[in-house]
């Protein structure tokens, strides 16, 4: 579930709902696996592993605890739980939105779901006309992402959400040397999950099989790799 906090739209308790959102959806009774083909994993962490901002720490950040999550909704002024309106396609993983509805009624938030055709995906969901919305992410590189998903100017941030603490990391990442980059964006990975800034489902992994004969030419920030990219060895 990828969406950013509408600020002015929380009430007085602020912070609360977020995370209490966040809470029911980390159980998965259905693992994803059952929903899409290739390789999924569990975890919280909006970065995927073996890479700077990677920290396998923040991936048990928010145990599954319905209980917890209902108290923090009543914290922030929704003891009852809410109506929560969210876009669904039927294109990617269709199978997916009625686990996502099922486990948040089980705290109170009511999901209805307004159906986006396939070719309106991008368009609609990053318009900022749904307050949240379930997206998937292709993670090429720290410094690309951190820029698409963060920056309160990137057409990925519908909400134009202007966090200072993430806008002051980015901007000591882009002056910091290589070696100096690394905790940074741990730092700043930390603080995306604190603040619930995305709920991630799963991590898929591409599996790719070679032979001693072949050789893989991929570019920087590559994720698919096509036939020319093969080739045979010496």
């Amino acid at each position: 579930m990828a969406g950013r906090p509408r600020r002015q739209d929380r009430p007085a308790a602020q912070g609360r709902p977020r995370a209490s959102g966040d809470q029911p959806r980390r159980r998965r009774p259905r693992h994803p696996q059952g929903h899409h083909g290739r390789r999924r994993h569990p975890h919280h962490a909006d970065v995927r592993g073996r890479i700077p901002a990677y920290d396998p720490e923040l991936d048990r950040k928010y145990p599954y605890d319905p209980a917890r999550a209902k108290q923090l909704l009543a914290e922030a002024g929704f003891p009852d739980g809410f109506k929560l309106g969210l876009p669904s396609e039927n294109a990617f993983v269709p199978a997916i939105y009625p686990v996502l509805a099922e486990q948040l009624n089980q705290v109170g938030i009511k999901v209805e779901y307004t159906p986006v055709s396939t070719n309106q995906l991008s368009v609609q969901y990053f318009s900022g006309r749904f307050p949240a919305f379930m997206y998937v992410w292709g993670t090429t590189q720290n410094w690309i992402d951190a820029n698409a998903l963060l920056s309160p100017t990137a057409p990925t941030n519908p909400f134009k959400v202007n966090d200072p603490v993430a806008v002051d990391l980015l901007a000591r990442i882009a002056k910091a040397s290589d070696q100096e980059q690394g905790p940074l964006y741990r730092q700043l990975n930390a603080h995306v999950v604190e603040q619930a800034w995305f709920a991630p489902l799963f991590r898929g992994e591409t599996v790719m099989f070679s032979a001693k004969r072949i050789t893989l030419s991929n570019k920087p920030g590559q994720t698919f790799f096509s036939l020319s990219d093969y080739k045979l060895a010496g």
